[in-house]
């Protein structure tokens, strides 16, 4: 076989393999960039091409990205001042970065600016109040932009808002009095700011097909207004739409053509309302209809390539040949149309690889197919000896295939042609038939069988004998059956199996018995079925065809099936039974799952069988994650075990000192079950026997004796209590008093929930502590860098870069007493 060649294109230019700066992979087209500081040049869009003397293949373009760490620009916020009862946007206006992008509000102690009917965060991130209270004034609103890819999570700089009172009410009244009349002053009809108002009444949206579709609709006002939606001209699909964020998103999941339309929010209260429609657009990526099939061709010859695809917008198709634009490589008498190329005279010079690229505003598909043109002998494709069975009077039609390059002449020994055909047949047709092919070249041949078949001929020399005055014995003699043997059938049909079906179903199909197998009229199969080792009745049902579907009690069972044929003379021998199973379903999860060892990078999993597999078990889901005591905040690790009879594994490669939470699924051939979850932390350095510790303290003596200690202190402590009520001094006490204990002394004299800002001993995998009395210009985008590594934890424009989590080996949030909080990746 010819060596392959690969290249590779970058921005539609060659790309030079030599460069010193990649790592080309022996014997195939792969290269690696090694990321040293340079890895930015190699931005843009890559194509690879596979080459030998036939042509040259392609691949799709694939665009290569080095994204650069987002972050908010350095600004002042001035101060925003509003009345009781107003509306406010809090802007966010994210860096651009690396999908997804989650974008969080809080305040400088990393709690979430709570949201409800009244405070809502739209889509793009700004923080909407339909009327302030009094309660919104602080000044340390955070907008957070996380960017899980690139394990980042920059702040923006606090914003102040104020929130006047109205005091239009007599200082004689009470507060209840005032606030009445302060909010029947503000009170008015909705007035919508999502859509923006610029947007007018209407609005267009686009969607692809499959994907989920997001309504956003929010209005101002007093008392707060109601959002409700509806699709004008129709309903809104059941079971996959949903109404969140109290009802002002409304979220329709896999969407489909049908759901495009006109959908309609109304925003309401007692004073008034205020709506807006919006025109949805269900567009799709080009997909393959028909894609060019690759082809052998001889010289001559003629041959088609045909190209369809659908999408919305209408994909536009463009082909090539060998990685180039057709147009440069016409041939004449060929006729190029987008969706296909007619061929009127192959010739040696049109083999090639062919590409049919069809593309929209959502991308590009694109499908070799290789074109042969050659010269060979003559070759016979249909198998030597096939029989074949006909009926006396009918026709006959003997097929002979073949392959050849340039077209060979073929003959038959009675007649020439690439079909024998014998019109009529007769008993005398029967016999053994030889084709053979010839050129110039060479010749080849091949034999069948044919056998005829016809009625049977009537029996001969009947004989009555043994006349009795009721009975009377008959002989005769068989008279010839024409190879059609008259009785029940001597056979059952064999391969009796089960097609893949649904849970608490049986497809049973087998391979029906030849005509020559059936011995008379009126073939039919009788199936009969019961659960394996049950005592209960056979189950039974004939058909003419060979499939049966049959509906089960149980997911995964085994049953005895048997199946007999039948014809209108009788039925076939007494069947065997063959154990099939009913349809597999999704496995229950696992038993149990613990993690029984752990060290600085490495954690053994061990687990149990589910009480129910519902299948055959063909292995299990390892999936984790860092968590840190945070929301899921670590990028979610597959591992596919394929070996179900090993209930246990060692991953490695974990980052030291931090915790993990763990899911493991059970899988059939129909999926993977739910999960079984564990959480555990792995060790740092000096924490060898960490583990020993923890085993111990789940043991129950220990409990026990922890249990004992904990009793006879709580005596003590009531002795001495008592004795203090009788009028001793408590020795202990009067020592304190004396020698106050410094370390004691300074705890008390610390303010609780103060925050500490240390730079000598920095939190590792957390997010740092923020000082309370921060500046409103200072830089609060700050948050503690979250990876490994000695040097300081901040980058040059104070964004929050790295892991999430990452090791505690120089100090944590207990060593140092540093207030802290975790930080989630979804609110």
């Amino acid at each position: 076989m010819e060596m392959v060649k690969f290249s590779w294109s970058k921005d539609d230019k060659p790309f030079d393999l030599s460069d010193p700066r990649i790592i080309v992979s022996n014997n195939s087209g792969t290269f690696r960039i090694p990321n040293e500081g340079h890895i930015s040049h190699f931005q843009g869009k890559y194509r690879c091409f596979a080459s030998n003397k036939l042509g040259i293949a392609m691949s799709e373009e694939m665009e290569f990205i080095v994204p650069n760490v987002p972050k908010f620009p350095k600004e002042k916020i001035d101060p925003l001042e509003v009345e009781e009862g107003d509306p406010i946007v809090l802007p966010c206006n994210p860096p651009k970065g690396l999908p997804p992008l989650h974008i969080y509000w809080m305040n400088i102690e990393l709690e979430h600016i709570e949201q409800d009917e009244r405070v809502y965060m739209s889509q793009k991130g700004d923080l909407y109040f339909a009327n302030v209270e009094e309660k919104d004034s602080r000044n340390d609103y955070c907008c957070f932009a996380a960017f899980p890819r690139l394990r980042t999570i920059v702040q923006k700089m606090p914003m102040k808002l104020t929130v006047n009172s109205l005091k239009h009410a007599n200082d004689s009244s009470s507060s209840t009095e005032i606030g009445s009349k302060a909010n029947s002053i503000k009170q008015r009809k909705p007035r919508l700011l999502l859509p923006s108002p610029e947007n007018g009444s209407e609005s267009s949206v686009t969607i692809l097909k499959g994907d989920t579709l997001l309504l956003e609709c929010f209005a101002e006002g007093l008392p707060t207004p109601q959002v409700d939606w509806s699709k004008m001209g129709g309903d809104l699909p059941k079971g996959r739409e949903t109404k969140e964020n109290y009802g002002k998103t409304l979220k329709i999941e896999n969407v489909s053509y049908r759901d495009k339309g006109n959908y309609r929010c109304t925003a309401s209260n007692f004073l008034g309302s205020a709506i807006h429609d919006f025109h949805v657009i269900v567009e799709e990526p080009p997909r393959w209809t028909k894609k060019p099939q690759s082809g052998v061709y001889s010289t001559g010859s003629s041959g088609i390539l045909l190209c369809e695809s659908e999408g919305e917008p209408e994909p536009t198709i463009k082909w090539r040949v060998n990685g180039f634009p057709i147009e440069r490589n016409p041939f004449s008498g060929d006729v190029i149309s987008p969706r296909e190329i007619s061929f009127t005279n192959l010739q040696p010079n049109h083999t090639a690889v062919y590409q049919c690229e069809a593309s929209n505003v959502h991308g590009t598909i694109l499908a070799n197919a290789n074109i042969d043109v050659v010269d060979v002998r003559p070759l016979i494709q249909t198998a030597d000896e096939e029989n074949y069975a006909t009926v006396v009077g009918y026709s006959a039609f003997l097929h002979c295939e073949f392959f050849a390059s340039p077209e060979a002449i073929v003959s038959w020994i009675i007649i020439d042609g690439a079909n024998l055909t014998i019109s009529n047949v007769t008993v005398e047709d029967q016999g053994v038939y030889s084709c053979s092919a010839h050129t110039a070249l060479d010749s080849t041949a091949a034999m069948t069988q044919v056998t005829v078949l016809d009625v049977p001929d009537p029996p001969e020399n009947l004989h009555l004998s043994e006349r009795q005055n009721r009975s009377v014995r008959l002989t005769w003699e068989a008279g010839d059956d024409h190879n059609s043997n008259i009785s029940a059938p001597d056979k059952n049909p064999q391969n009796i199996r089960v097609q893949a079906s649904q849970p608490k179903e049986m497809i049973i199909k087998w391979e029906p018995l030849k005509p020559m197998e059936q011995n008379g009229p009126g073939l039919e199969y009788r199936v009969t079925w019961k659960p394996q080792g049950v005592p209960v009745e056979w189950e039974e049902e004939t058909v003419t065809n060979h499939t049966l579907r049959v509906m089960t009690s149980a997911v995964y069972a085994p049953y005895d099936v048997q199946v007999q044929a039948v014809n209108h003379l009788g039925s076939g021998p007494e069947p065997q039974s063959v154990i099939l199973y009913s349809g597999e379903d999704l496995p229950e999860k696992p038993t149990f799952l613990k993690v029984i060892k752990v060290d600085k990078d490495t954690a053994t999993l061990s687990w149990g069988l589910p009480k129910k597999l519902n299948g055959n078990l063909t292995g299990y889901l390892l999936q984790y994650q860092i968590i840190n005591d945070t929301y899921e905040i670590g990028e979610l690790n597959d591992i596919n075990i394929t070996t179900p009879s090993k209930p246990s594994w060692r991953l490695s490669n974990l980052n030291a000192t931090t915790k993990y939470k763990f899911y493991l699924r059970a899988c059939t051939s129909k999926g993977c079950g739910k999960p079984i979850t564990e959480e555990s932390s792995t060790l740092g350095e000096g924490r060898k026997y960490a583990g020993l510790y923890d085993d111990i303290s789940t043991q129950g003596w220990f409990i026990g004796l922890m249990c004992a200690i904990a009793l006879l202190t709580l005596i003590l402590l009531t002795v001495c209590f008592v004795k203090r009520n009788k009028g001793g001094k408590y020795s202990v006490k009067e020592k304190e008093d004396l020698h106050p204990d410094p370390e004691v002394q300074s705890v008390k004299d610390e303010t609780f929930g103060e925050y500490s800002d240390s730079d000598e001993k920095p939190l590792k995998g957390s997010l740092r502590s923020l000082n309370r009395d921060m500046q409103a210009t200072e830089s609060a985008d700050s948050l503690v860098e979250y990876g490994e590594g000695d040097h300081g934890l901040f980058s040059e424009d104070g964004s929050f870069i790295g892991a999430y989590a990452g090791s505690k080996e120089k100090g944590s949030a207990e060593s140092n007493g540093s207030s802290t909080a975790p930080f989630p990746l979804r609110a």
